[in-house]
C-alpha cells in the first residue's frame, strides 16, 4: 500500500522575524536544565537579529506539543521532536549539539528474574517515560524485537539521572534506562549490567519555521553557528563540547515515528 503524506503547515503570521512582538523561541520541559541556561543565546540573538526573542519554556510534554502547534518561529528540542516538525509542520533544521546519543537499559547485576532486553515486558523501567526520547527509544526498540505492545515496559518517569541509578539499585524499578553519558559519569556499571544499547541519534537540535523566508533562515543559521559563548551554558548543561554544528532535514529523517501513538503529538 503507497502512504501518502499530507504535510500540515498552518500560516498563522506573516513570513518575516520582523514583526512588531518579535519571536518566539520554544525549548523542551525542564529535565536537566532550567531556562536560564537558554538566556545567554536568547539575548545574543536578539541583539545579532534585531529583534525581541521571547523565550517560551515548557511546564510538561503536553504545554510543549501545543506551544509547538503555534508554529513559533524558533525551536530547539530532541531529534524525534525536530524530526516530527521538519516532517508534518515544514521546519528547517538548522544547527545542533555535536555529537549523537544512546541510550542504555540496565538491571542490578544478579538480578535473578531479567537476564536480557526481552525479558522486561510488563516491567517497570526508572528513566525519562515517553514521549520524552529516552522512553520512546526504549519503546520503539521493545517493538521492534517483535514483543507484544500490550506486554511494553511501564516506564516510571524518572528525570535526573542518579534517581535512575538508586531505583534500580533499591528495587524500585526492575530495570534504569540512561543515556550512554550519564550511566558512564555515574559509575553504574559496577553494580549494575546493561542488557541493551539503542542506536545512535543525532542530538539535540534547532530548527526554524517553515514560514520564513530563505534569507531569514540563514541569518538565523549563521547567528546559531557564530556564537560558542551564547550557548556555553546550554552545552554544559547537556555534557558535550565543542560548538554547534550545521544540520538539515536528513539527519532527522524517520525519527518522527518515534512519537507514533504518543497523544500530545497527534496531529490535528
Amino acid at each position: 500500500m503507497q502512504i501518502i503524506r499530507i504535510t500540515f503547515f498552518f500560516v498563522l503570521m506573516a513570513p518575516a522575524l520582523a514583526i512588531a512582538s518579535g519571536f518566539v523561541f520554544s525549548v523542551p520541559p525542564a529535565v536537566r536544565d532550567e531556562p536560564a541556561v537558554y538566556e545567554p543565546l536568547r539575548d545574543h540573538l536578539a541583539r545579532t537579529l534585531g529583534e525581541p526573542v521571547h523565550l517560551q519554556s515548557a511546564r510538561d510534554w503536553s504545554d510543549y506539543a501545543k506551544a509547538l502547534k503555534k508554529a513559533p518561529e524558533l525551536v530547539f528540542g530532541p531529534p524525534h521532536v525536530i524530526a516530527w516538525l521538519t516532517a508534518w509542520y515544514r521546519y528547517q533544521p538548522l544547527a545542533r549539539l555535536p555529537g549523537s546519543l544512546r541510550f542504555v537499559t540496565f538491571i542490578r547485576r544478579h538480578h535473578q528474574q531479567i537476564l536480557q532486553f526481552s525479558e522486561i515486558g510488563g516491567r517497570r523501567v526508572c528513566g525519562e517515560a515517553p514521549p520524552g526520547l529516552g522512553g520512546a527509544t526504549l519503546i520503539s526498540d521493545f517493538a521492534a524485537a517483535g514483543r507484544a505492545p500490550l506486554r511494553s515496559p511501564r516506564v516510571l518517569d524518572t528525570p535526573e539521572p542518579r534517581a535512575v541509578l538508586q531505583g534500580v539499585l533499591r528495587s524500585r524499578c526492575d530495570a534504569g534506562l540512561l543515556s550512554t553519558g550519564d550511566y558512564q559519569r555515574l559509575g553504574g556499571d559496577g553494580a549494575t549490567r546493561v542488557i541493551h544499547q539503542s542506536q545512535a541519534l543525532p542530538h539535540y537540535a534547532f530548527a526554524a519555521s517553515g514560514l520564513l523566508e530563505r534569507e531569514q533562515l540563514e541569518r538565523l543559521r549563521a547567528a546559531l553557528l557564530s556564537a560558542p559563548e551564547a550557548t556555553r551554558s546550554l552545552r554544559e548543561s547537556y555534557g558535550v563540547r565543542g560548538a554547534l554544528r550545521n544540520t538539515g532535514p536528513a539527519a532527522f529523517a524517520g525519527l518522527e515515528d518515534l512519537l507514533s501513538g504518543q497523544w500530545q503529538f497527534r496531529l490535528p
